[in-house]
């Protein structure tokens, strides 16, 4: 009763205003309505777009801009209503989201004077936090009640066990920081540069031998998740597909211990695994981690559309091109699609090349294309800008495919004037160590026109080629998993069938 009364005393001590958030109640025909339905709807790309509909006679901005912020401070105020216990949700993010909320009512509560509120809530929060190892929550829940029991209280037994928790987290908070800022440092050298980078390979086990000092005696699964993360981008930075599968493998059972699912360590190890899985040819077994990721992300968010792309790389790679057809038009028809970062877009749109490839090469069949969605290999290389200046990365599927399309398009002119330019290409950015199944392919790709196009001539004129890259495997290639997405000895058998 003490602390509903404690409520109540504070409630009707203050004024409380009509809470301004955006539900169903609200009449849809005013401006404010029109402008949030016409956002989540795709009605309106951008603020021209919306201004001119909902103030056609009105020259003046400010209309516009006041209502805009009107909007966005009700939808600010509308996510603390969001369900947290809604199914949706996996159970790690509904705690998260429930400690997080509780959170910002025990900060609240404590600044109105609320303690008796305050200290039921941090007791409640500290449990879930606990239970999920949520350090930075259980430090401040914990704090929290350090400080009631103590001050409050006179509670030595009490402060006590808070203190051993405050002391804890405080350690392991420390910990947590220092390891993942060391992955985000490597993290950040790949987001727009996909090619193999051995330097980071003394990188990460700099920071490995780096963080022998920090590690706790009672690793968090946060922990054990930036450890092996380290590790992975040790292995991945050489191509080493075999021991960053085998970190990846010791990596979930241990998180598989765990009394609850860690979601964050089984999608994105997981994912790890399936990349190295198709790169060493167990298929079954990527096919069996894409399985279980999507069965735990909720559709839209950026892993759900990664997880999309490894199925849609293994799919080329085991030759399903109508189910990896299928799998892109789930992807970009989705909502969520236009919101992804850019680079991560245009990944998408040299999916798109091959799949226009395999359906020029009857492959794929498709009884008609939208005259906007047909593929232009002219405006290509605008559309992935990002990539298109990474040489030695992705620029080399695009350049590829590039060249599959126009050789199946025969588009000789164009395969002639750029003979030179693809060649001093391949001379700069395809080293033998790190791209030698790319050197020797477009290799192969020039030799097609030095052969005038004629299919037995190519033959035996690439049979040197084609031993070459017999003798590296994809699975023994030591190059970057993003290269080669779609293995070339397929790409080079459809263009030999469509060859005179």
């Amino acid at each position: 009763m003490d602390k509903l009364k404690e409520l109540i005393e504070l409630l009707n001590l203050n004024k409380i205003k009509s809470i301004e958030i955006i539900d169903h109640s609200i009449d849809t025909d005013t401006k404010l309505m029109q402008l949030y339905n016409g956002i989540r709807k795709g009605k309106f790309s951008n603020d021209a777009n919306a201004k001119n509909f909902l103030y056609s006679n009105n020259s003046d901005s400010n209309a516009y801009y006041k209502l805009k912020h009107t909007l966005r401070e009700r939808l600010y105020n509308t996510i603390f209503f969001i369900d947290v216990k809604s199914s949706k949700y996996g159970d790690i993010y509904k705690a998260k989201m429930q400690t997080q909320k509780i959170s910002s009512l025990i900060r609240i509560l404590l600044t109105k004077g609320l303690k008796k509120n305050a200290i039921y809530m941090a007791k409640k929060g500290l449990k879930t936090a606990i239970a999920y190892e949520f350090t930075e929550e259980q430090l401040f829940f914990a704090r929290t009640l350090r400080s009631h029991v103590s001050a409050m209280l006179g509670d030595q037994k009490k402060f006590e066990e808070y203190d051993i928790i405050v002391n804890k987290c405080s350690d392991l908070l420390r910990s947590e920081l220092k390891i993942e800022g060391l992955f985000l440092n490597i993290i950040v050298l790949y987001v727009n540069d996909k090619s193999t980078k051995a330097f980071v390979y003394d990188k990460a086990s700099a920071y490995l031998k780096e963080l022998e000092a920090y590690e706790p005696q009672d690793p968090s699964a946060n922990w054990i998740y930036h450890s092996t993360m380290i590790q992975v981008a040790k292995y991945m930075s050489i191509n080493d597909y075999e021991k960053t599968l085998a970190v990846c493998d010791k990596a979930l059972d241990k998180i598989n211990t765990l009394s609850f699912k860690h979601t964050k360590s089984i999608i994105n190890i997981s994912s790890q695994s399936i990349a190295c899985s198709i790169q060493l040819k167990l298929y079954e077994k990527g096919e069996k981690y894409i399985t279980l990721g999507l069965s735990i992300i909720q559709p839209g968010v950026f892993n759900w559309f990664k997880y999309k792309e490894l199925y849609l790389t293994l799919c080329f790679h085991t030759k399903q091109y109508a189910k990896a057809w299928e799998i892109f038009n789930e992807a970009i028809v989705h909502k969520k699609f236009k919101t992804l970062q850019a680079s991560t877009r245009e990944v998408w749109k040299i999916y798109e090349a091959w799949l226009h490839f395999f359906i020029q090469a009857k492959k794929i069949n498709v009884s008609d294309i939208d005259e906007e969605k047909i593929f232009r290999i002219s405006r290509y290389a605008n559309e992935v800008p990002t990539f298109f200046k990474d040489k030695s990365g992705l620029n080399v599927p695009i350049l590829i495919s590039q060249i599959a399309l126009l050789l199946q398009q025969k588009k000789e002119g164009v395969i002639l004037d750029r003979m030179d330019a693809i060649a001093k290409y391949k001379d700069r950015y395809l080293d033998k160590e790190y791209n030698y199944r790319s050197n020797v392919f477009i290799r192969m790709l020039l030799t097609i026109p030095k052969a005038y196009f004629r299919r037995q001539l190519v033959i035996e004129q690439t049979k040197k080629y084609r031993v070459l890259l017999n003798e590296v495997p994809l699975d023994l290639a030591n190059q970057s998993a993003d290269i080669e997405i779609l293995p070339y000895e397929d790409i080079w058998e459809i263009l030999l069938d469509q060859l005179k």
